[in-house]
């Protein structure tokens, strides 16, 4: 069944009528990993900052071809950080995986938890998807 999804992007909220796919977070409340209220900056703690992925599919029925949104999100419970948000769509199951991808400055490769977690459940809905993520070159 279709649900509207209100998704922040960096333009403002972007209403999406779609099917869920899969959704991933590494939001982790009440387990701060520092002292003090707030993690510093640099400093990792999935309570104070934390990623939320959701794959979605806007096609009208199963018979149609998929038109997927993939939407992330940067969450920061820290004064004075933002959100960072991304929405994309794509009609290439391939290309979702290449779009959760994460690239590092020194040539590290890998999907983050929370992505790899969407895409997994994704898989399990979607043909397509799950041939792309059988098919991934990225470590997990």
């Amino acid at each position: 069944m279709k649900k509207l999804f209100l998704l922040p992007t960096p333009e403002g909220e972007v209403a999406v009528s779609a099917y869920l796919l899969g959704e991933g977070s590494s939001a982790r409340p009440d387990a701060h990993t520092h002292e003090g209220e707030f993690a510093p900056p640099g400093q990792r703690c999935s309570s104070c900052r934390w990623q939320e992925v959701l794959i979605l599919d806007e096609a009208n029925a199963k018979s149609e071809v998929p038109k997927y949104v993939i939407h992330t999100l940067g969450q920061s419970v820290v004064p004075g950080e933002f959100k960072k948000c991304r929405l994309s769509r794509t009609s290439s199951a391939f290309e979702i995986v290449e779009i959760l991808t994460v690239r590092t400055r020194d040539g590290s490769i890998f999907l983050p938890a929370p992505a790899s977690r969407a895409l997994a459940q994704a898989a399990d809905l979607d043909e397509n998807i799950r041939d792309a993520y059988i098919n991934r070159k990225v470590a997990a």
